[in-house]
């Protein structure tokens, strides 16, 4: 993924890109942090249609969640373009739980959280 073919309607909303990063990737979709003048963006793209599904269902449930007060992303966008989709919400600093659960040394904290996801 590169600035450049981002869609239109995505590079109008967050204007010029000072630096772009890629965190440790899945395998459902490329992830990219954009930081602007602005703000962070977090950009996702898949290019299948489970995937394809799987993110517009992501946009549907954050849109929903983002007016209950929990604290989720603001969703920006989302591009449909040929068999590719595009989400753009904003940046929310923090870790997985997968990598809280690497670095948590004790059983109870990690059962807590575990739970907690559920």
């Amino acid at each position: 993924m590169n600035i450049q073919n981002l869609p239109i309607e995505i590079k109008e909303h967050i204007g010029k890109v000072q630096k772009i990063t890629f965190p440790k990737q899945g395998h459902t979709s490329t992830v990219a942090i954009l930081d602007t003048c602005d703000q962070k963006y977090i950009i996702k793209k898949t290019e299948n249609d489970l995937y394809n599904e799987w993110l517009s269902d992501e946009y549907q449930v954050l849109q929903y969640l983002y007016h209950t007060g929990l604290p989720v992303p603001k969703v920006y966008s989302f591009h449909r373009e040929d068999t590719s989709r595009w989400l753009l919400m904003d940046y929310i600093d923090g870790i997985s739980l997968r990598e809280f659960l690497s670095k948590m040394p004790d059983l109870q904290s990690k059962e807590k959280a575990i739970f907690n996801f559920r």
